[in-house]
């Protein structure tokens, strides 16, 4: 009698889910999570304060997540809320590399739960005292002042594909 072969598709999947949440922590850490709108006039206010800093019109998700100071002024504070779609998309790593078809489900919630907190990440923005009265004016106009950038939807997207393929892991498990 021939021997039954076994598969590799759990580590493939696996290699896939750890690369691809590997990939958008990277994005979201890296490129600009945060954009400033261009919602009118009103605007431009925010957007000179923060030009005389040096900054340019975003935040990557590394100023959102540990704060930023530029030129001795503090212009973000630490988000530990902005800290969670991380943790999350961690966690959703370790679940994944355990061979458990529950863990795995679980670590796919984590990893797409941390998908949809990257697409929120522009709420969890801990603004310094001088910016925060610049974005209070603005908001009371009903003008979002930052809103989500390119590296928020990169890693949103990562971390929704590894939690879909979580999932298939989770079905091709014995």
């Amino acid at each position: 009698m021939a021997k039954k072969r076994k598969s590799n598709l759990p580590q493939i999947l696996l290699l896939a889910i750890i690369l691809l949440a590997v990939l958008g922590i990277a994005l979201f850490l890296f490129v600009d999570a945060a954009t400033l709108s261009d919602e009118g006039i009103v605007m431009k206010t925010i957007k000179d304060f923060l030009e005389d800093l040096e900054i340019e019109s975003g935040f990557s998700g590394m100023d959102i997540v540990f704060g930023l100071t530029s030129n001795d002024i503090v212009v973000l504070q630490f988000s530990f809320v902005a800290l969670i779609p991380l943790v999350l998309g961690a966690i959703g790593i370790v679940l994944n590399i355990l061979s458990s078809k529950l863990l795995n489900l679980i670590g796919a919630v984590c990893l797409i739960g941390g998908a949809v907190m990257l697409i929120f990440v522009p709420n969890f923005i801990v603004y310094s005292e001088t910016l925060q009265y610049m974005v209070d004016a603005v908001e009371k106009l009903d003008i979002k002042p930052f809103v989500a950038g390119v590296g928020a939807y990169l890693g949103a997207a990562c971390f929704g594909l590894a939690g879909i393929v979580s999932l298939g892991k989770a079905l091709v498990t014995k």
